[in-house]
């Protein structure tokens, strides 16, 4: 594995302008524009990209999916080890002096988790969590606060690439995940609870620290103070000491204030190339999903689309999955735990979902027969040959309007950016998508042939990985 880094090596290219590349003109010309100014972290990213992120993925690779886990910095994890091997940590739950130090290192990570949200210690507790969708399910399963009005704030995306100032914004509940937001650790996250809305919260079980007084006999207890009194169990401590440093490096990178306009110029960058993907046609590549027309204020770092053909088909993301991998780029495919948005931009209905579940349809292809002219769905079907032969019968009975046979693609395609996300890592997605799926057909027309369709689909997936390798070494 090489370990140069490829930033470095295309900046000092840039000074030879007879031997610039395409991604080298594309950089310079990026680099000369209104929106350097907040890439980058003043040169921070060009020169310590590699040594912090790049090298462990390794030359090639392009890290595409900050929404599905955020990284951490090789120094990060170097100052949290350092830490842990030099320091003693005992079981927060008891006095003597190693846990005492743990019980320091509890209190001391709350404190940095109200700050970073700009949370008043007087107003919010913090009670940690396993991630942002245990503190949903607290919030939901464990609390008295249904039909009430309180604000329950889902940040564990938003957070990861924005400043969430609490003082402004007051939710009575905020979930988060910390590896979101830097990597290291992960299976940790924290529910910030407004102090008068904890009192909703019900607790059905209960065991370690979160008791001051029990019996055995009845289950009599009496809950310790919260937040304490909501964390069941020994908490993950030696994780918990760890937040600290992944703090420390957002805070070294400019906080998130540095990374919400790093990442917002790397979004018009990409959303303007991705705009002028089309095929020789004219007809678009891809359709993007979103409000990035509208600005940062409404969408942040995150690309979801799916790709087109032509004829304004749509290809299946698992297909674009196999390409992006084949050529080193890491995204994500499928509905990305949004099923009811996904399903709607699908044109997938819920009782179409069900059909397929009940089939155990796994294809990248959901067949539909639907009336002709109509967006109206009749029934499904995993099989082109039953589908085929129920629009011929459809057609032959006169009581029923003639039917034709939809394929719709099964979900889309994710590409998010985050902290150390990198020009180079943009341009590869744009060039994948050009180099790979202009003009690049995928549906037969005809679908008298029955399994017609799904021999297509096989033999696509071994040509986008074919064709995403040639465009990415050109």
């Amino acid at each position: 594995m090489s370990k140069s880094n490829p930033l470095s090596a295309a900046a000092a290219a840039a000074a030879a302008p007879a031997a610039l590349s395409d991604l080298q003109k594309a950089k310079a010309s990026f680099l000369n524009s209104e929106l350097s100014s907040s890439y980058g972290y003043q040169g921070w990213l060009e020169q310590h990209w590699w040594a912090e992120v790049g090298a462990r993925f390794g030359p090639g690779q392009h890290y595409l999916d900050y929404t599905g886990a955020g990284q951490f910095t090789t120094s990060q994890l170097a100052a949290a080890f350092q830490e842990l091997s030099t320091t003693g940590l005992g079981n927060p739950h008891s006095n003597n002096p190693s846990s005492a130090a743990a019980t320091r290192e509890v209190a001391a990570a709350r404190a940095l988790v109200l700050a970073h949200f700009n949370a008043s210690a007087e107003e919010y507790h913090v009670i940690y969590t396993k991630g942002a969708t245990e503190g949903l399910k607290m919030v939901h399963a464990k609390s008295d606060v249904h039909n009430q009005h309180f604000v329950l704030l889902d940040a564990a995306a938003y957070a990861a690439t924005h400043a969430l100032d609490m003082s402004a914004v007051q939710p009575d509940f905020l979930t988060v995940s910390f590896y979101k937001l830097f990597g290291y650790p992960s299976g940790l996250g924290a529910l910030l609870v407004r102090k008068q809305a904890a009192q909703r919260l019900r607790k059905v079980y209960f065991g370690g620290g979160s008791v001051s007084y029990c019996t055995a006999e009845d289950a009599w207890h009496v809950l310790s103070p919260a937040p304490a009194g909501y964390e069941d169990g020994t908490l993950g401590s030696l994780n918990i000491a760890c937040l600290k440093h992944g703090f420390s490096q957002l805070a070294a990178l400019g906080g998130m204030q540095a990374v919400s306009a790093h990442v917002e110029s790397l979004r018009q960058w990409t959303y303007s190339q991705l705009l002028q993907l089309c095929h020789s046609n004219g007809q678009p590549l891809v359709r993007l999903f979103g409000r990035h027309a509208e600005g940062p204020r409404q969408q942040g770092g995150i690309f979801q689309f799916q790709v087109l053909t032509p004829e304004g088909d749509r290809v299946p993301g698992s297909l674009v999955d196999a390409a992006a991998s084949a050529a080193g780029l890491h995204l994500r495919s499928g509905c990305n735990c949004n099923p009811g948005r996904c399903m709607a931009n699908l044109g997938i209905t819920p009782q179409q979902e069900r059909e397929r579940a009940a089939k155990f349809h796994k294809g990248p292809i959901l067949i539909v027969m639907r009336p002709q002219g109509s967006n109206s769905s009749s029934s499904s079907s995993s099989s082109p040959e039953a589908i085929v032969r129920l629009a011929e019968q459809q057609q032959q009975d006169a009581g029923e309007p003639p039917l034709e046979a939809v394929p719709l693609p099964l979900g889309s395609v994710r590409v998010s950016l985050g902290a150390y996300s990198t020009f180079e890592d943009c341009y590869a997605l744009v060039r994948l998508l050009g180099g790979t799926f202009t003009d690049f057909e995928v549906y037969q027309r005809e679908l008298a042939a029955g399994m017609k369709l799904v021999r297509v689909m096989d033999d696509a997936e071994h040509a986008v990985k074919l064709r995403a390798a040639v465009a990415l070494a050109q």
